[in-house]
């Protein structure tokens, strides 16, 4: 089902950062990642698009050197799974 939207893809990968005093596009660059939804990246849009083209696959969530150093990291990785439970419940809702 979701294949057909993304042919030759096997997951679709996801991460949040903030884009304060970044330059995007810099490979060189530090991403601050952040809690998904928490940043300053559309996911909800991204989700919603991938949600209205019947993608049933797998996301990989990267998080990768975390803004919030006092948060650990299951506390982050909880906080995207409950953005994206909430995400998939509005979308299944509409």
């Amino acid at each position: 089902k979701g294949k057909a939207v993304f042919p030759g893809r096997d997951f679709v990968h996801i991460k949040d950062f903030l884009l304060d005093g970044l330059n995007p596009g810099s490979p060189d660059g530090w991403w601050p990642t952040v809690a998904l939804g928490e940043g300053d990246l559309p996911l909800k849009d991204t989700l919603s698009s991938l949600h209205k083209l019947n993608y049933t696959g797998p996301l990989l969530v990267e998080l990768m050197a975390p803004v919030n150093i006092a948060e650990s990291e299951n506390d982050t990785i909880k906080k995207s799974l409950s953005f994206l439970i909430e995400q998939q419940t509005r979308h299944q809702l509409e």
